[in-house]
């Protein structure tokens, strides 16, 4: 029983995220909060490229190693919503971001 619990606790997306997107002429530098309950997933962002910090709002799923999330925020008085797509393992998450006019690489780590 305490296997189960140890082993679900090591696959949830909830916690402090920190990394980089990018698809070697972006660099975006990303940090997310997240809050998984019961495979929904909600949380904060904040995105940071060229000296400007981007804050929105993270919504999504997690089914077993696959997250899916739509990450909305406001650029330049613009609402946008990003899609990312990713793989959970342990404290890492990789995945793409659908940045709308270019699809980048991320890599997170967990705090």
């Amino acid at each position: 029983m305490l296997y189960a619990l140890l082993l679900l606790a090591c696959t949830t997306s909830t916690g402090s995220w920190e990394g980089e997107c990018t698809d070697g002429s972006v660099s975006i530098a990303i940090q997310m909060e997240l809050e998984e309950q019961g495979g929904d997933v909600t949380g904060d962002v904040a995105f940071s490229a060229d000296g400007l910090t981007y804050d929105g709002d993270v919504e999504g799923e997690r089914d077993q190693e696959d997250v899916e999330l739509d990450i909305e925020l406001s650029v330049e008085g613009t609402s946008v919503t990003w899609a990312f797509d990713g793989e959970l393992d342990g404290d890492d998450l990789e995945g793409t971001l659908d940045l709308e006019y270019v699809v980048v690489d991320c890599a997170l780590e967990r705090d």
